[in-house]
Order: structure tokens, then C-alpha cells, then sequence
């Protein structure tokens, strides 16, 4: 929905709620909270999809820039093209106030096809693209997938693949079909280097992303990687100081290989190395808070040695976020390099011009359409008011990859309302935290009569509701033993990282043993005649686990007891 019909349909969803809400006594709800808000209408959307986002306003007071919000929340789903709320008493005395959306849901795709691909599986292609069956139906994303596609058959080597689609409108939906033209697959036969004297061919090779086609590599040429294969290059070069290296020139042949029906080309690399240069030494003007032995002791090259760049950038990289972290966001770093030809040495001047510490004037969370927002925000270690951290927002970066609800969490710091205020915020693609399992599984049979198969299921949930809590339910069910287990857990207790799971299993099971027996001659026989019984079992689990997040890893402390409750019968 692009922005004039977005705030369209917002101006109507607006005087619809005045319409609806504007009869006598229409203002009861107004300051009342919100005891729940429920959806009508939903056919393809589950309600769990909005907990994340409905949580977060239910125990608010109602009024027009909660409602507003809550509006623009569920529009920014992209999930419906019409919401007409109705406000209803939350209780009999009409102390809260429950809100009733009635939902008109965008249609859904109806039938996704694949057509005219050959050398990638569809399955493949499949899970790759964003448009899935049953899913609203999203034209951008169709566009985007096109190029999803086509991306993922020029990684494999098809540079001339083509992907269109097509969609058709019907009753159920829309009909979605990408059309696949593949073309020839192109590999690297060879590559080639000149002008190397003090790298063999061998480990310039290595340090490339294309790869010559072997029996256990690919050898899929791209375009793009030419450039990428430069960069390096260059690098390994100035890693072991000849900063004066260079690519004079970078080409291609190809040739059809009618046998293999491909495209195979040669890359051949003309390569002037210069000289090898010494690092001369750093020295820092300009700095305050830092003394000058602190800040040069974060770069790892020793005077004279071999000048290295990629050491030299994460030295640089250092002090700045020596600053970053401390809150000096605004700090100017001007590094001016002194190259001596003569002497072949490198050495640098820093000037910093150092600011006032910079203060969070605001976090905010976007992206996360299951996960509640208190969940994002309780492992991200700095608040509003707090000094800027950029060790803090890496830490907190760290913290929400750990959960395994997201696949990517990208932070983004702008300038805020005013000098030396800066807004942070995180914006994250979700993840499915849904995991179930079923099968069979043939174990044989002691005794005649017995099945020999057994059933097994499983269903986990990392993220419940979007609330951080898991819940799980396993179940195994066979002619001699059947069990079933119910497992619940959280991250936080008592506002601090500490985690329980606690599971509750019982197991039915039907067994044999010897049992004695007295012979005719007064004799025991303690192996030749068993008896059935069965157990059952039932056993409690509790794991309490403390973690801890410093700046260079997570650490985490566990404990906990089981117990079990047996009786044979």
C-alpha cells in the first residue's frame, strides 16, 4: 500500500470510529483501559500474527493518539484493506473498554507456480521468494521475487536467465506463476595471473571468490565477483605491505563446450605489485579524554614492521569506537598519511576533534509483527536518557541474534531532536520459532503380537504469542509403551535474564521380568518363566539458568533437578 492510499484509508478508518463511537454518552471509553481487542473477519491472518503489536496497548487508556497508533500499527501490516473498530464495555460497570475490529483481509495468493526450470530444484526456488501460497498477495514482493530468482540462478552460474511472472484474479485469490527461462550455465575453466613475483598463482587463487570448476566445486562465474576478486586481491597485497599494488587490466575469454553445453571462460589478472613499505608510526592530535598511550596502544603494528592496511583500519576502527562507546558520537576523525617513497615507510597523523558526550533521546523497535516490543526491548542494555553506547547497541545486537527469533537485526543511529541527542533504532525481520516433528520408527519385536512400528510428534514454540516464552508437547505412542510430555518455560523472572523451563512427562509402559518359581524337586528357576506388569512413571524437570552479557560474549549459568514418581502394577 503506498502512502496517499495508506493515509486515505486512515482518514476513513478515523470517521468511521467518530461515526460509530459518536452516539449519546459516546465518550464512556474515553480514559477507560483497554481490557482486550479482538479481531473479526480473519480467514488467512491468525490472531497470533497481531499479539505482538495488540499486547503492547492492552491495559492503556483509550484516547484518539492510542486508538491512532493502534490503527497505524495494523495498517502497517499490510494485512487488510478495511478496519471498522466498534468500542464495547471491557465489564458490566463499564470501567474498561474492549475494541472490536472487524477486518476485511487482502486477498490471498491462491496457487503459486514455478515454470520452465531444469536446473534448480523448485523446492528450492520456493523456499527462496517471499510470495507463498496462502499468503496476502503483495505486488511488490512478486516484482521483488522476480529478482530473487534471477539472483539465485546467476550465483549458480546462469548470467543470461530471465525470470518473469504473471498474475490472474479470481474468486479464490490471485493466481501468482513465475516464468523461468534459464539459459546457458557459464564456469570458470581457468585463472590466470601475471606480474606476480612475490605471490604464487596458487595463493592469489585462494583469496578469490571465483573458484576454478572442479569435481567438488562448482566453478559458477559471475560478473560481479570480477570486481569483488579485485578488491581482493589488493588487499592480500596491502595486508603484506605493497600498497602500491595494482590491477593494470582484468579479461575474460569464454568458449561454448558443446559436450557440457555450457559456457567456459578464463579470468586473467595483470598484476603490477610496487614495493614493500614499513609502518612508520601514529601520532594523535587533538585528543582529551583519551591519553594519546591508550589510544595508539588499540593499533596492532609495531614500528617497522611490515605495513599492514587491514591491521592498520581496525587500529583506526578501534579509537573511534574507544569514543563510540564512551557517548562521543559526534567526534571528527581526520587521518592524513605521510608515505615515504625514498625510505619506503608509512606512517599517519590523526586529528580528532572531540565533541560533548551524546545522550539516547529515543529507542524504537520496528519490523517485529509477532514479537511483543517489551521482549526487543528488555535485551537491549541502553534506555532513553542513557549516554550513547555503541558497545551497548552491539551488545544488544548480539542479545536478539541469541533468542533465534530473527534473521536479521539491523541498527540504525540518526541525530536527534537536538545537539548531541541521537535516536536509536532496531529494526528486525522475524523469524519462524515453530518447530514440529512427527514420524515412525520400526524398532522390531520381542514377542509375538507386538506392532513393530512405533508413532512419534512434536510441537515447539520459542516465542509464544510473541511473549519470549516456550511452550512444547511431545508425544510417542506404541503397543508397549506410550508417553507424552508438556514442557513451559521463560527468559525473564523478576526483570533480570534468568530463565526456567519446567517439563511434566508421564510414560506408560508394559514390561516383563523372570520371576521365581519352585520346581517339583524344591529347586528355583529364575530364568524360565517371566511375568508382564506395567509401569507407570511420571517425572518433573526444573532448569534455572543466569545470564550474562558482557561486551565479548554471553555467558550463562544453569542448574537443575528432576524427579520421578515410579509404580509397577
Amino acid at each position: 500500500m503506498n502512502f496517499k492510499r495508506l493515509f486515505i484509508a486512515v482518514l476513513v478508518m478515523i470517521m468511521c470510529f467518530t461515526h460509530v463511537f459518536s452516539q449519546d454518552d459516546s465518550d464512556w471509553y474515553y480514559n477507560k483501559p483497554i481490557s482486550n481487542i479482538s479481531f473479526k473477519g480473519l480467514n488467512n491472518i491468525k490472531s497470533s500474527d497481531m499479539e505482538g503489536i495488540i499486547h503492547a496497548f492492552i491495559g492503556k487508556k483509550f484516547d484518539n493518539e492510542v486508538f491512532s497508533d493502534l490503527l497505524n500499527r495494523i495498517f502497517a501490516l499490510n494485512y487488510f484493506e478495511d478496519v471498522s473498530p466498534v468500542a464495547l464495555p471491557g465489564d458490566k460497570d463499564y470501567k474498561t473498554v474492549k475494541i472490536e475490529l472487524n477486518v476485511v483481509e487482502y486477498p490471498v495468493v491462491s496457487d503459486l507456480r514455478i515454470v520452465g526450470y531444469k536446473k534448480i530444484r523448485g523446492s528450492e526456488l520456493r523456499d527462496a521468494i517471499s510470495t507463498k501460497e496462502k499468503s496476502i498477495y503483495d505486488e511488490d514482493k512478486r516484482y521483488a521475487d522476480e529478482q530473487v530468482i534471477r539472483n539465485l540462478y546467476i550465483s549458480r552460474g546462469f548470467s543470461e536467465a530471465t525470470v518473469r511472472s504473471e498474475v490472474i484474479e479470481s474468486d479464490d485469490g490471485f493466481k501468482v506463476t513465475f516464468y523461468v527461462k534459464e539459459g546457458k550455465q557459464t564456469v570458470v575453466k581457468d585463472i590466470v595471473f601475471t606480474g606476480n613475483t612475490i605471490a604464487t598463482s596458487r595463493t592469489l587463487k585462494s583469496k578469490l571468490v571465483s573458484k576454478v570448476q572442479r569435481l567438488f566445486q562448482k566453478g559458477a562465474f559471475q560478473d560481479a565477483s570480477i570486481e569483488q576478486d579485485k578488491k581482493a586481491i589488493l588487499q592480500y597485497y596491502g595486508e603484506n605491505g605493497y600498497v602500491d599494488a595494482k590491477i593494470i587490466n582484468a579479461t575474460q575469454t569464454s568458449e561454448y563446450n558443446e559436450k557440457k553445453s555450457r559456457q567456459e571462460v578464463t579470468l586473467q589478472y595483470n598484476i603490477q605489485e610496487g614495493s614493500q613499505y614499513t609502518y612508520g608510526g601514529t601520532t594523535i592530535q587533538g585528543n582529551k579524554v583519551f591519553s594519546t598511550d591508550e589510544l595508539l596502544s588499540l593499533i596492532k603494528l609495531k614500528e617497522g614492521a611490515v605495513f599492514n592496511t587491514t591491521k592498520f583500519q581496525e587500529g583506526i576502527s578501534g579509537i573511534q569506537n574507544k569514543y563510540f562507546s564512551n557517548g562521543y558520537w559526534s567526534n571528527n576523525f581526520v587521518p592524513q598519511i605521510d608515505k615515504d617513497s625514498n625510505n619506503k615507510t608509512i606512517s599517519y597523523r590523526i586529528y580528532i576533534q572531540e565533541g560533548l558526550r551524546s545522550h539516547v533521546e529515543s529507542i524504537t523497535i520496528k519490523g517485529n509483527k509477532r514479537t511483543r516490543d517489551e521482549v526487543i526491548r528488555r535485551e537491549i542494555p541502553i534506555e532513553s536518557g542513557d549516554i550513547f553506547s555503541n558497545e551497548k547497541v552491539n551488545t544488544g545486537i548480539r542479545n536478539l541474534y541469541n533468542l533465534q527469533y530473527f534473521k536479521q537485526v539491523v541498527p540504525d543511529v540518526k541525530p536527534g531532536s537536538e545537539e548531541n541527542l541521537v535516536d536509536v533504532s532496531f529494526n528486525v525481520e522475524e523469524q519462524s520459532t515453530r518447530s514440529v516433528q512427527f514420524g515412525l520408527t520400526f524398532s522390531g519385536t520381542a514377542n509375538a503380537g507386538e506392532f513393530p512400528i512405533s508413532l512419534f510428534g512434536g510441537f515447539e514454540d520459542t516465542n509464544l504469542f510473541g511473549s519470549g516464552k516456550t511452550g512444547s508437547i511431545s508425544a510417542t505412542l506404541s503397543t508397549t509403551e506410550q508417553s507424552i510430555t508438556l514442557g513451559y518455560g521463560q527468559n525473564w523472572i523478576f526483570d533480570l535474564p534468568i530463565s526456567n523451563y519446567v517439563s511434566f512427562g508421564y510414560t506408560r509402559s508394559i514390561r516383563s521380568t523372570p520371576r521365581n518359581v519352585i520346581l517339583p524337586d524344591g529347586t528355583f528357576d529364575y530364568y524360565s518363566y517371566y511375568m508382564k506388569y506395567t509401569q507407570h512413571k511420571f517425572t518433573v524437570s526444573d532448569t534455572v539458568s543466569r545470564r550474562w552479557t558482557p561486551n565479548f560474549a554471553n555467558v550463562k549459568l544453569s542448574t537443575g533437578i528432576t524427579s520421578s514418581l515410579i509404580t509397577n502394577i
